[in-house]
C-alpha cells in the first residue's frame, strides 16, 4: 500500500513539468518560464531518485518514462522560448532599421540626434544635419527608386566619418548627422558626397544597378544656441531642401534663420512661405 502511494506521488511529481509546459506554452517568451521549469526539473529528479531507491526496479520504469516525457516537453518549451525570443529581437531591430537600405530608420536616427544634441548642450561641440534626396525621384521606375536608395546609402556610408550617423527619414530622404561640424564644413562634405554618388550611379561602383546617372539635392541646417528641440534642426534642413526644389534647383542649400523667420514646422508641412516670413537661405552650387 505504501509502495503504491509512493508511486502516485512520484508520478504526480514527474507530471509537474508536463503541466507547467502546457500552462506556460502560450507565454514561452517569459523569463519566469525558464526559471520555474528549471526548478520543477530539479525537484522531479530528486523525488524520482529518492523513490527509485525505495521501490522495486520494475515499479521505477513507468515513473522514469513519465519523468522523461516531462523533460522532453520542457526542452521543447525552452527551445520554443529561444526561437520566440529571437523573433522578438529581430522584430525590435526591424522597427529601428529600414528594410530597403539597411540604414537606421527615422526613430533610431532621432534617438541618436537627441543624444548628440544633449552632448552639444554640455560640451558646446556643434553639429549639423544634411538631408539628401535623389533628383527626380518620383519620375524613376520602382526598381530605380529602390536601387537608387540602396546606392545612396552605400555611397554616403563610404563618405561619412565614423562619428557621423546615417538614417532614412522619409520615403525618399536620407539624413546625415554630422558631428562637430558647422554649416560651412557640412557643405564641403556634402559636395564630395554628391560627386561620389553621381560617378557611382554612372556605373563606376559595384553597388550601382540603376539604369541612369543620378544627381542629388541637399538641404543643410546647423545647431545654434537657440535650438531647444533637435527635431527643429531636421525641420530646418527639410525646409532648405524644399525651397531649393520649389525653385527647380539642384545642388546644396543651407538654412539660415533671420529675425523674420516663421515657424519652421508649419513651413515644412505646407512647403510654402511668403513675404518677410520666408527664412533666408544660401545656395551652394
Amino acid at each position: 500500500m505504501e509502495e503504491t502511494a509512493l508511486i502516485y506521488v512520484v508520478l504526480a511529481t514527474a507530471l509537474v513539468p508536463v503541466l507547467v509546459g502546457i500552462s506556460q506554452s502560450r507565454n514561452a517568451g517569459s523569463d519566469s518560464y525558464a526559471r520555474s521549469s528549471s526548478m520543477f526539473v530539479r525537484t522531479s529528479l530528486l523525488v524520482a531518485v529518492g523513490a527509485g531507491l525505495s521501490i522495486p526496479l520494475d515499479s521505477v520504469a513507468p515513473l522514469l518514462i513519465a519523468l522523461t516525457f516531462g523533460m522532453l516537453l520542457l526542452a521543447t518549451g525552452l527551445a520554443r522560448q529561444s526561437r520566440e525570443s529571437e523573433v522578438f529581437k529581430r522584430f525590435a531591430e526591424e522597427q529601428r532599421v529600414d528594410i530597403v537600405t539597411g540604414l537606421p530608420n527615422e526613430r533610431l536616427f532621432q534617438e541618436r540626434l537627441a543624444a548628440e544634441h544633449s552632448r552639444t548642450k554640455r560640451t558646446n561641440v556643434r553639429y549639423s544635419v544634411a538631408i539628401f534626396e535623389i533628383d527626380g525621384f518620383a519620375l524613376l521606375s520602382d526598381e530605380d527608386q529602390v536601387n537608387g536608395l540602396k546606392l545612396l546609402a552605400e555611397s554616403l556610408g563610404e563618405s561619412i566619418r565614423k562619428t557621423d550617423s546615417l538614417g532614412r527619414i522619409g520615403e525618399r530622404q536620407v539624413a546625415v548627422l554630422l558631428v562637430d561640424t558647422l554649416a560651412k564644413g557640412a557643405v564641403i562634405g556634402c559636395e564630395r558626397a554628391c560627386e561620389r554618388f553621381f560617378f557611382q550611379s554612372c556605373g563606376h561602383s559595384e553597388y550601382a544597378h540603376v539604369t541612369r546617372p543620378m544627381t542629388l539635392s541637399v538641404g543643410i541646417a546647423a545647431f545654434d544656441e537657440d535650438t531647444v528641440d533637435p527635431t527643429h534642426v531636421v525641420d530646418n534642413a527639410r525646409l532648405a531642401l524644399r525651397n531649393l526644389q520649389n525653385e527647380m534647383g539642384t545642388g546644396i542649400r543651407c538654412y539660415e534663420r533671420d529675425e523674420f523667420a516663421g515657424r519652421v514646422s508649419d513651413a515644412t508641412e505646407s512647403g510654402e512661405s511668403s513675404g518677410d516670413s520666408q527664412p533666408r537661405l544660401t545656395h551652394a552650387a
